[in-house]
């Protein structure tokens, strides 16, 4: 029934593109000493459909944590009789260290509008009156981060808001946990700006004979359109998940006449090619080669950055902690599984 009840969450949360982004995300419900929990470069949204949970010995998990063990989740991997076995959630030990039986992992483009200000912790004071939470300074996923969880949760928090990255946050069922999640999106939610529709028979006519195409997603090309967003992207990366599938530092913006002087180039190096074209005025291309997942986070990057203010002071990842993402083994695995 547990699990029954964690396919049915992790479902309605993978299915909403304003919660989760492609493999981004993931859920967990304690059964006895058993945790399920999503695995690494699955999507919620495939729960029911496709078996994506992982189950580990949590207690072991903890004990490992208690005495500093930078690998505490791989041991305790119960092995399954068939196929394959998944490897858990990068954030498995989040997980973990939340007392709650099921536990909620979202990177929600409400949250982020608002966890990527410097200020943000007191933004959060205000809108959360009343919850049980914690704020958790950015730290890489993984021992990083967890280290920074083993602190916050000593204070019994419901809920913790991840700077730079997400939200995290329990309830003892399933209907607990996700009306909770409801009650902080309302709290949160932000106002997202219009911008005008694109010509799709230009911006085809761009790419037309190219290594590029345009994106598939009408929400994507505002970003060519919206000067709050071009001048935020022009700066730099504000979360992992940004730097791990579209990469680090600024996104190139190019004006029509540099775009096609650029697109009429040969890449034999692939290497070398951008991922993703901002064309102002007219829309985002992207390569051909680019996958679903990343294309999914490009639609994220757009969602919140029309949330973001113009006058929001903002805390973008530093290249040390973009290299930081770059050279994980644990991200490169995510992203792997989602191509």
């Amino acid at each position: 029934m547990n699990r029954n009840n964690l396919i049915s969450l992790s479902k309605s949360i993978g299915n909403n593109l304003d919660l989760t982004q492609g493999a981004g995300g993931n859920t967990s419900v304690k059964d006895g000493k058993v945790m399920w929990v999503k695995a690494s470069g699955y999507c919620l949204q495939d729960a029911g459909v496709k078996n994506i949970f992982v189950p580990v010995n949590y207690p072991g998990i903890l004990r490992r944590l208690e005495k500093g063990q930078d690998n505490p989740v791989e041991p305790e991997i119960i092995k399954e009789n068939h196929g394959e076995t998944l490897r858990p959630s990068i954030e498995t030990t989040l997980h973990a260290l939340m007392p709650h039986r099921y536990v909620i992992h979202v990177h929600s483009v409400n949250v982020l509008a608002k966890a990527v200000v410097r200020k943000g912790e007191e933004v959060f004071h205000k809108l959360l009156n009343g919850i049980k939470w914690s704020w958790i300074p950015y730290a890489r996923p993984g021992v990083p981060l967890t280290k920074e969880v083993q602190r916050a949760t000593q204070l019994d928090p419901d809920v913790l808001v991840l700077a730079n990255h997400g939200l995290v946050l329990g309830g003892d069922t399933a209907e607990e946990a996700e009306n909770l999640l409801n009650d902080i999106e309302r709290r949160l939610n932000c106002f997202r700006r219009e911008t005008p529709a694109i010509s799709m028979q230009e911006i085809n006519s761009l790419t037309e004979g190219t290594e590029y195409k345009p994106s598939k997603y009408d929400l994507v090309h505002s970003l060519a359109f919206d000067q709050v967003a071009l001048e935020i992207v022009g700066k730099g990366s504000l979360y992992p998940d940004h730097v791990v599938f579209l990469g680090p530092g600024p996104m190139p913006t190019m004006k029509t006449y540099e775009a096609q002087d650029y697109l009429s180039l040969s890449f034999g190096n692939t290497s070398q090619y951008h991922q993703a074209i901002i064309v102002v005025g007219y829309g985002v291309i992207i390569h051909k080669s680019l996958s679903e997942g990343a294309e999914v986070m490009l639609h994220c990057l757009i969602n919140t950055l029309l949330r973001i203010q113009s006058h929001d002071d903002l805390r973008y990842l530093t290249k040390e902690e973009e290299a930081e993402l770059m050279g994980w083994d644990a991200e490169k695995y995510r992203k792997k599984i989602q191509q």
